[in-house]
C-alpha cells in the first residue's frame, strides 16, 4: 500500500515534456500570490525537452500536489515525481475531474490512487490518499480512460526518460 513520508525524506520535482517561454515562471508567481502561505518557487530549469521545478522539501505534499494541479492549465500538463530510497511515487493531474481538486499517484510499489487536494492541504498525508483497486474502473463513466491513468501511473517510475532526467539534476 502507498505511504507518505515526510516532504524531507524526498526529492521531488514537477515538470513537464514541452514548455512555452515564461508559462511555468507566470504560473508559479501566480500560485505564489493567491494566499499568504502558499510556497513561491522561483527555480525554474530548461532540460533539453523538459521544464523541471525542483520542489524543496519544506514544501508540503499537499502543496506539492497542487502545484502540479496548478500548473496543468492551458493544455499544458504537468507531473510530479518524487524518489525516495524505498517510496518513490509519481503524479499525474486529473484532467478528467472538472474542478481540478484531485491527482492520480503511482508508488513504484504498484499501489495507484487518488489524492483530494482540499484534504491533502490541511490534513495528514496519508488520510488525503485513497488507493484504487483495479475492479473499480467497472463503476466508472469512462472506465478505460481511468484504467489507463491507473496503468500508466504504476507504469511510469520505470520510464528510462525520467531516471534519466532526475539523474541529470543530481
Amino acid at each position: 500500500m502507498g505511504k507518505f513520508y515526510s516532504s524531507e525524506e524526498y526529492r521531488r520535482f514537477i515538470f513537464s515534456r514541452n514548455f512555452k517561454d515564461g508559462y511555468a515562471e507566470r504560473l508559479l508567481d501566480e500560485f505564489a500570490g493567491l494566499a499568504i502561505d502558499n510556497p513561491k518557487l522561483t527555480e525554474v530549469n530548461r532540460v533539453e525537452d523538459f521544464t523541471v521545478i525542483p520542489v524543496p522539501s519544506d514544501v508540503s505534499t499537499g502543496d506539492f500536489m497542487n502545484l502540479v494541479r496548478w500548473l496543468t492549465q492551458e493544455n499544458m500538463i504537468f507531473y510530479g515525481i518524487a524518489t525516495h530510497k524505498t517510496n518513490s511515487y509519481f503524479v499525474i493531474p486529473d484532467t478528467m475531474n472538472k474542478w481540478g481538486d484531485t491527482v492520480l499517484i503511482g508508488f513504484d510499489n504498484g499501489t495507484a490512487g487518488r489524492w483530494e487536494i482540499p484534504v491533502g492541504l490541511f490534513s495528514d498525508e496519508n488520510s488525503a490518499f485513497s488507493p484504487m483497486k483495479e475492479n473499480i474502473f467497472e463503476y466508472f463513466e469512462d472506465s478505460e480512460h481511468i484504467k489507463e491513468r491507473y496503468e500508466s501511473c504504476n507504469d511510469f517510475l520505470t520510464k528510462k526518460s525520467v531516471h534519466i532526467l532526475v539523474d541529470y539534476l543530481k
